[in-house]
């Protein structure tokens, strides 16, 4: 690795770092996952999770690990998915110089290290950024030269994705495919007979965390429902095409909402794919195009949504042929047009800084509990706006209450009535009056000014403090 790859490495590394670093507040999802994390033993992960979650036993497992060791902090929480997300650099890092040349192999890294995606959930107590992690260590180990120890090595580190990746099968059987299709081409058959041990491994593992795990997932009615528009219709052509272009901007994190920009970028991916290598294994391109028709596949069978972070697990192949294709076009300028290639990378950059400074899924109850707690009077009483359920500031309310200690019998649950905005009036009215704190994050649509107008018809609302993603009022009789 020369000292340009160290760089760009190290330029990757802090950028993870930061995102990590953040004293940032558990958003709600991620509360939901860290309360079924710290309410259940590590036997009780391998059940169904609450709230309607659902996450790799891989990932429950260490993040449970990480509480145990530290406790349940933001940091122990995200500790395990920013090691992942370190573990995926190094890897990508393999795959790209084993798969690539030097110039286009550079860019690749660099387009991976400072993906605005990867960096964030690199930084949050989900399990995306295992997701990519694992996908480009199984690219790393594809790419190698092979042996026995090399082969007992990918067998061993297919098997542990399943349980710790949900989008894994598709990259291990991407990779599986384009293996051994070289393998044929090759008429190798002692890479054959290995490769369909190898299969063989895989899928035994993939049975056994499928009857422990994913089949429950399959079932669950809220989530078919939250993803219900991303379930691929097979005749409607318009759906592909529209989704193929959300993938530039998210998860990839190549483009904004320009259109041209995100066609151009689809141009660049195409040259890529017909101009990548074929070096230490048969094509990137075919691998990545059958883990996408099988990805597609499971979706237009609702079971795996082809959307947003759920693709985290496409962009280390995504990056690869990007560079690719960004560095075979601009070299038709001749020599000095590598350095064109390199245009990509400022949008992406610029998106990762920015989303450190200011992240996009920030919900800051902290500062407002703290604030609350130093204000508190023992007649004060708290509205939690969806608290009553697994919404609004309910989740991230449940997580952090305990560590101020409010009396039960004065914190007010609000409830749920996005389907009649009006109840959240009827609601109110029935509460008891006195001096009480409306805690908001998560906010849905207008329901926060319709609370508080509820709030301001029986008295004085003011606010307390504002913060990124939630607001705390204060109320008070007449």
């Amino acid at each position: 690795m020369n000292r340009l790859a160290f760089a760009i490495l190290l330029v990757g590394v802090g950028l993870h770092t930061v995102a990590f670093a953040s004293e940032r507040s558990l958003w709600i999802d991620e509360a939901m996952v860290a309360l079924n994390i710290v309410e259940r033993s590590p036997a009780r992960l391998f059940e169904p999770l609450d709230r309607n979650q659902g996450a790799p036993v891989g990932f429950l497992l260490a993040t449970k690990a990480s509480v145990e060791l530290f406790g349940p902090t933001e940091h122990a929480l995200r500790l395990p998915a920013y090691l992942a997300s370190l573990v995926g650099l190094g890897a990508f890092a393999i795959a790209a110089y084993r798969l690539l040349p030097h110039p286009s192999g550079h860019l690749a890294l660099a387009l991976f290290s400072v993906s605005p995606h990867v960096v964030a959930y690199a930084a949050e107590c989900k399990q995306y950024s295992f997701d990519a992690a694992f996908a480009a260590v199984l690219l790393a180990l594809a790419a190698g030269r092979w042996n026995l120890r090399r082969g007992i090595v990918f067998a061993i580190a297919g098997a542990l994705s399943v349980w710790c990746s949900h989008p894994a099968l598709f990259v291990l059987a991407g990779l599986g495919i384009a293996l051994f299709s070289n393998a044929i081409l090759r008429r190798d058959r002692s890479s054959i007979f290995g490769l369909m041990l190898l299969g063989g491994v895989w899928l035994l593992s993939f049975a056994a965390v499928y009857l422990v795990n994913l089949r429950h997932l399959g079932h669950n009615d809220y989530l078919i429902h939250y993803w219900a528009g991303h379930f691929a219709p097979w005749p409607n052509p318009i759906w592909y095409v529209d989704h193929a272009l959300a993938f530039v901007i998210e998860p990839a994190g190549m483009a904004g909402e320009s259109r041209a920009a995100q066609a151009a970028l689809g141009i660049v991916a195409i040259l890529g794919m017909a101009t990548i290598g074929r070096r230490s294994f048969a094509n990137v391109s075919l691998a990545f195009l059958v883990t996408i028709v099988l990805t597609l596949f499971a979706s237009g069978v609702h079971l795996y949504p082809f959307a947003g972070r759920l693709l985290l697990f496409l962009v280390p192949m995504a990056c690869l042929i990007w560079a690719s294709g960004a560095v075979w076009l601009t070299a038709r300028l001749g020599r000095p047009g590598h350095l064109f290639a390199w245009l990509i990378v400022i949008w992406p950059l610029s998106q990762s800084v920015e989303a450190i400074r200011h992240p996009a899924r920030a919900e800051e109850i902290r500062p407002m509990l703290n604030h609350v707690k130093a204000n508190w009077r023992e007649s004060d009483r708290v509205y939690v706006y969806g608290g009553s359920g697994d919404a609004g500031a309910g989740p991230a309310f449940d997580f952090y209450s305990p560590r101020y200690d409010f009396p039960a019998d004065r914190v007010m649950r609000g409830g749920i009535h996005r389907d009649d905005p009006t109840q959240y009036r009827v609601e109110i009215s029935k509460l008891p009056s006195g001096r009480t704190w409306i805690l908001f994050t998560h906010r849905h649509r207008d329901e926060e000014s319709v609370i508080l107008a509820a709030f301001a018809a029986r008295g004085t609302v003011e606010p307390a403090i504002l913060v990124p993603g939630g607001s705390l009022h204060f109320y008070s009789p007449p």
